[in-house]
């Protein structure tokens, strides 16, 4: 999960920023995910502890909150309706365990689930106290160093097959196909 505030447009449209056939680079990276955060993996996450988390994460819908967090590996559908607090009615991870359906925890959740996020965000940046007293372990490289998050987000880019010298995501690449055939992890219900 990454918070929403975590991410910028200081790059503009298109990434690299001098546009096709021009060099992915780290400021690239840099201006889309400006802070000095660095990826951590939060262990012992309760299923309450999840629902927790997507609650304050959906709690300022259908305004603007920079908390509100981007998410990866599982969807969560919101019902804007209801009441703060209330408004999580599923969230399913990829594989398709439950972990919240019709707004309850699901008994076949997993008893301990793990997050990635930003040290920002598992520190109780935005608001985030479902991550207090949990065990944090930060991601380091091979060299001992604590990996940035933009390092992650560069590494995903370039893990995309090369066209005209550059990573492209291929135009049959359904996780990003515009709504409603692509994936849709975030679904919000008025």
């Amino acid at each position: 999960v990454q918070n929403g505030g975590g991410i910028r447009q200081n790059a503009g449209d298109t990434l690299p920023a001098g546009g096709a056939g021009g060099v992915l680079s780290r400021l690239d990276v840099i201006n889309v995910l400006p802070f000095d955060n660095t990826l951590v993996v939060v262990e012992g996450m309760t299923p309450a502890d999840v629902k927790a988390m997507l609650e304050h994460s959906g709690s300022g819908l259908p305004g603007q909150f920079g908390g509100f967090l981007q998410i990866a590996g599982f969807d969560v559908t919101y019902d804007t309706s209801a009441a703060a607090g209330s408004r999580v009615v599923t969230a399913t991870l990829d594989d398709g365990t439950p972990i919240v359906t019709g707004g309850a925890i699901d008994p076949a959740a997993p008893a301990s689930i793990r997050v990635v996020t930003n040290n920002f965000t598992a520190g109780g940046g935005d608001g985030f106290t479902a991550f207090a007293g949990k065990t944090v372990v930060t991601l380091r490289n091979a060299g001992g160093l604590a990996i940035p998050y933009e390092l992650g987000l560069r590494e995903y880019l370039l893990s995309f097959p090369p066209v005209r010298g550059l990573p492209e995501i291929p135009a049959g690449d359904t996780r990003y196909a515009p709504y409603p055939t692509g994936e849709t992890r975030i679904t919000i219900q008025p």
